[in-house]
């Protein structure tokens, strides 16, 4: 399920909003059986996992170079929950999921919490929990971004080129100069339609 988080002074207003319009979600709850994205698990026990996840992020993270070498490793600074926005949504997706998992249809079957969470009992503790544990949702997007033809700016041209290259377009989720208000899935349906479009008008 989506949701939207209520505007808060300082943090996030109209001006600031991420997402694409006011219907858009900030936020998704990833409901499923057994632990997800765990790093540990019970030797016993039940499990329901609700996972929050930011949907447009405003942090920036980056991908360097360190060897002229294809097969060295990058640099790769992921920078995750860099800006207050960012906190405050998964805060506020997090408080959802717990409200959700303690209503009448649910709370009967669920008896607690699991893991480092359940302490998080105060704001200043669930921002500490949400900065020590937030990770990747799988999707890495915009390592190759699409910027202006003839700067700089970007990895790859507004006809999915790369710069400084011939004969090679990128087709997939890395060209995303921004995350979208959805699953990335979404967009990259629409690259690859646009792309299809743009490999058949350049060989007509």
């Amino acid at each position: 399920m989506y949701g939207r988080v209520p505007y808060k002074a300082g943090i996030l207003n109209a001006t600031n909003d991420p997402t694409s319009g006011p219907n858009t979600p900030h936020y998704e709850l990833i409901f499923g059986v057994g632990l997800l994205q765990c790093s540990s698990v019970p030797a016993s026990g039940s499990f329901v996992s609700i996972n929050a996840v930011v949907i447009t992020s405003k942090s920036v993270g980056s991908v360097a170079l360190t060897s002229p070498s294809m097969w060295t490793d990058p640099l790769i600074t992921l920078n995750y929950m860099d800006s207050e926005y960012e906190t405050y949504v998964m805060s506020q997706a997090i408080k959802e999921a717990l409200r959700i998992a303690a209503s009448p249809p649910l709370a009967p079957y669920l008896y607690g919490i699991w893991g480092p969470l359940e302490n998080a009992n105060t704001t200043e503790l669930l921002m500490e929990y949400i900065k020590g544990y937030v990770i990747s949702n799988w999707h890495a997007a915009g390592t190759a971004a699409i910027g202006k033809r003839g700067t700089t700016e970007g990895v790859v041209n507004p006809d999915l080129t790369v710069k400084g290259v011939t004969n090679l377009r990128i087709v997939d989720s890395s060209v995303f100069p921004f995350l979208i208000s959805a699953h990335t899935q979404a967009g990259v349906y629409a690259i690859a339609e646009r792309a299809s479009d743009l490999i058949k008008a350049a060989h007509q």
